[in-house]
C-alpha cells in the first residue's frame, strides 16, 4: 500500500473514503446496501452494549476497534488494520468519525436530474 506522513481521513468526491494510519493508506470503497446493513447492525450492538462506569475512558475500544476491522476487511483494498488494538490511534475511536463515514457513504455523490 502506498505510504504518507499525513495520518487521518479523507472523505473523497466518489464515496469513498481514504484511511490513513501509520504512514499506511488504505482506501474503502462505497458499501454496498447490504454490506452497510450489516454493517451498521454490528456498530449499533456495540452502542448498546451494557457497560460499567467503572471500566475507565476506554470502555469499548476493543469494540469499535474491531468494527473498523470488519469495515476495512469489506471495503479495503488491501492492508488489514493492525490486529492489536493498542497499535490503532486513538482518534480511530470516535463516534462523530463512525457517523461522518456512514452519512458520506450514503449520501455522496447523489446526482440530481438526468
Amino acid at each position: 500500500m502506498p505510504k504518507t506522513n499525513r495520518d487521518g481521513v479523507e472523505l473523497l468526491d466518489d464515496g469513498r473514503v481514504r484511511l490513513v494510519i501509520d504512514g499506511t493508506v488504505r482506501t474503502l470503497r462505497r458499501p454496498k446496501i447490504g454490506e452497510l446493513r450489516t454493517l451498521f447492525t454490528s456498530i449499533e450492538a456495540v452502542g448498546s452494549k451494557d457497560r460499567k462506569p467503572a471500566d475507565g475512558a476506554f470502555d469499548g475500544a476493543d469494540d469499535v476497534a474491531s468494527w473498523w476491522r470488519d469495515v476495512v476487511d469489506t471495503l479495503g483494498d488491501g492492508d488489514p488494520l493492525p490486529s492489536d488494538t493498542d497499535d490503532l490511534p486513538v482518534w480511530i475511536l470516535s463516534g462523530n468519525l463512525i457517523t461522518k463515514v456512514a452519512t458520506h457513504w450514503r449520501e455522496v455523490p447523489y446526482l440530481s436530474g438526468g
